[in-house]
């Protein structure tokens, strides 16, 4: 029960509150502003909620929301945002269909299978555009993925400074991109913690 001097959002405090996640996803993938996703045929990856796809949405993008679940959907789906439920494993789209595809906290970063990532990053380059771009974040490879037997001696990993732990884990994670395609960059945002604020961009050439 809320006490009595609870007050509930108005619609046009939820919508700020929105808008600026939105905008944060947008900041963690690299983009200034939505302007730069105008005129292209956009895919979100992991979309939840489709939350950043409505902001999009207003913002004139050409979005579609995707996700492994369909229970976050109905809302932005009543607002009008086109959302399906995909694995990004398989996705039912037709080669050559999006100029950008965009994954914030989702695949493939939270893979723990290497052989998962991989096939993540096979499929959205068979999705893609020539000359587009699917950017991912906002940080490194989760550690499943990363052999850790294999990046840190017994016992190393607990006497270690949280600033080389980080750095062992993010030149790992693009060790195991750069498997796929050696072109994939590393864009660094932050590298506070563990988990440094981090972007990764592979083009289909």
């Amino acid at each position: 029960m809320n006490s009595p001097d609870f007050k509930q959002p108005s619609k046009e405090e939820e919508g700020n509150k929105t808008e600026r996640r939105s905008r944060s996803i947008l900041h963690n993938l690299g983009f200034e502003n939505f302007d730069e996703l105008k005129g292209k045929k956009v895919l979100e990856i992991g979309s939840g909620d489709a939350e950043f796809g409505l902001t999009a949405k207003k913002n004139g993008v050409d979005i579609i929301c995707s996700d492994i679940d369909s229970k976050y959907q109905k809302q932005a789906q009543s607002d009008g945002v086109d959302c399906v439920v995909v694995n990004a494993l398989n996705t039912p789209f037709e080669d050559n269909s999006f100029d950008t595809i965009l994954s914030h906290g989702s695949v493939p970063i939270i893979f723990n299978q290497r052989e998962h990532v991989i096939n993540t990053l096979k499929e959205m380059k068979r999705i893609l555009k020539k000359g587009g771009e699917f950017r991912f974040g906002p940080t490194h490879l989760v550690a499943g993925a990363l052999d850790l037997e294999t990046l840190f001696s017994p016992g190393e990993e607990k006497t270690i400074s949280e600033e080389d732990n980080a750095s062992r884990r993010r030149k790992r994670s693009l060790e195991v991109l750069r498997s796929f395609d050696p072109n994939i960059t590393e864009t660094v945002i932050n590298l506070d913690g563990i988990f440094p604020k981090l972007y990764y961009t592979m083009k289909k050439i």
